[in-house]
């Protein structure tokens, strides 16, 4: 008799289903058996190490403009795997402050980058770069701040839409009195001074604004 017997198309796609039914079953009994076992203070560590992995961190100092997160996220990856970059920025413009972190899965991939990248000229600087431990390691991915995510940017952009909005005759009245009073007002120091000087005066001013001083 033959070792070898071939299968028929529908009893071949069976006989996958029964041996796939067979190594769920056998891994479902596995978990419970693992999930059955008491956890000791030793398992728990161990499950703790894994979940804090060590990551690589590394400083940049003196970059050029234009080497941001993205641009960097993109650079660092020939080295290894890039887990976090930040750029440092103004908390009032958000613009760069020329130094930034870089943040490896792989510590051994970022001394190879603080080794090689230190004294690199990029864009006419000459960047310094250094392999921060953990020991000596603060947490340095706070503000996330990019050109898309910008606070002062983004507070910006909403009071122009609040100025160039259409506004409505209330609205407007209260505009239009608060410039008659400033002009009122300036006219009051210069005449203290002994300045004769009238402002050009806007045409068609409501009745109500006239009595303005």
């Amino acid at each position: 008799m033959e070792e070898n017997v071939a299968l028929d198309s529908s009893k071949q796609k069976k006989f996958i289903k029964s041996i796939k039914g067979l190594q769920k079953t056998i891994k479902k009994k596995k978990t419970q058996a693992t999930d059955q076992t008491p956890v000791t203070p030793k398992v728990q560590e161990e499950k703790i190490k894994k979940k804090k992995r060590v990551r690589g961190l590394v400083y940049l100092g003196h970059i050029p403009h234009g080497f941001y997160e993205h641009q960097m996220t993109q650079y660092f990856s020939q080295f290894g795997g890039v887990s976090n970059c930040r750029v440092i920025r103004s908390r009032r413009t958000g613009r760069s402050k020329g130094y930034a972190f870089v943040e490896f899965h792989d510590p051994a991939v970022a001394q190879i980058v603080a080794e090689t990248m230190n004294n690199y000229l990029m864009g006419k600087r000459l960047i310094k770069a250094a392999y921060i431990p953990p020991d000596k390691r603060r947490w340095a991915m706070r503000y996330t701040w990019n050109p898309q995510n910008n606070p002062v940017l983004n507070t910006n952009l909403k009071l122009k839409k609040q100025y160039n909005a259409v506004k409505s005759d209330a609205e407007e009245l209260r505009s239009a009195r608060k410039l008659m009073k400033s002009l009122n007002k300036t006219k009051k120091k210069l005449k203290e001074l002994g300045i004769n000087y009238d402002f050009f005066m806007p045409v068609d001013i409501p009745e109500e604004l006239t009595e303005i001083e």
